[in-house]
């Protein structure tokens, strides 16, 4: 299997450089495997397998590995080709996994554009895939930084499991990451200000950040739509309070995006993170 020319990194404190490669032999696609149980747990939905991974990279899509100097898998990307809604060939990213020890150092963006890179050598214009719309820091990624957008949400798209995903239901957006856009076209650009379409305050025992209201009403081009600073934290501090975040934002979502609202930009500064939403002109 010939191997893509991307460039070494020399920014990892884990492991010096790393290169971003097509996967070579089935040893690879097995540390694949063990990455995913070490992040999500055996039982949660981070459960591709070798031969699904092998079987998509040899008819269409690919696997991205991130190894280390010393031939450490520190990440991966997996795709595979699929039809849209309009018949047109696209890529459907499955999963990109970073190992913990290797985080924060940019390997999640460089696996995307590598996976751009694949995309547009073959003539393909959009790369889709879902996430969970509380997860900050994916969202900064897949709406901010990469410029991707969403405009449909999945309600408990995979149901329910045990591992990193418990105790919530696995709502999802579908993120639709146009490879030939410039990441912040000037007809998407960020407004100066979105009306919030909730209130979000520090709970007065925990300081967690709850959800005081929601306005299903709001009628402007531009909306903002806060989720939490950390996913993670809240389900540890409080579960009850993130499944709130979970049923709330999820009426939010389903009402907006239902409306014709397009997801364009995601926010970090401010007191909350959040989505900008943007009605397209008619």
């Amino acid at each position: 299997m010939t191997n893509t020319g991307f460039l070494t990194s020399p920014t990892l404190s884990a492991g010096g450089t790393t290169t971003i490669r097509r996967l070579e032999d089935v040893d690879e696609y097995r540390q694949c495997e063990k990455l995913q149980e070490r992040i999500w747990g055996p039982a949660d939905i981070g459960g591709n397998r070798v031969v699904a991974m092998l079987t998509a990279q040899e008819n269409g899509g690919h696997v991205f590995g991130a190894f280390a100097e010393n031939g450490e898998l520190a990440g991966f990307a997996y795709s595979f080709a699929g039809l849209g809604p309009d018949r047109g060939l696209r890529l459907c990213s499955i999963m990109i996994a970073v190992d913990e020890r290797y985080r924060n150092q940019g390997i999640g963006y460089r696996l995307k554009q590598a996976q751009r890179h694949d995309g547009l050598a073959r003539g393909i214009e959009v790369i889709t895939w879902t996430f969970d719309p509380l997860q900050r820091v994916n969202a900064a990624l897949n709406i901010r930084r990469l410029g991707g957008i969403a405009r449909s949400y999945r309600v408990n798209l995979y149901g329910t499991f045990d591992g990193l995903n418990a105790g919530l239901e696995t709502d999802r957006l579908l993120v639709e990451w146009w490879l030939r856009r410039h990441p912040k076209p000037p007809h998407w650009s960020t407004p100066r200000l979105a009306v919030p379409v909730s209130q979000v305050v520090a709970d007065e025992r925990s300081g967690l950040p709850r959800i005081a209201a929601i306005d299903t009403d709001v009628d402007s081009d531009d909306l903002f739509l806060p989720v939490p600073p950390s996913l993670a934290e809240l389900k540890r501090g409080d579960l009850a309070l993130a499944q709130d975040w979970r049923a709330r934002t999820r009426e939010l979502f389903l009402t907006y995006l239902g409306r014709g609202y397009v997801i364009v930009d995601f926010l970090t500064t401010g007191t909350w993170p959040g989505y900008v939403l943007r009605r397209p002109p008619c």
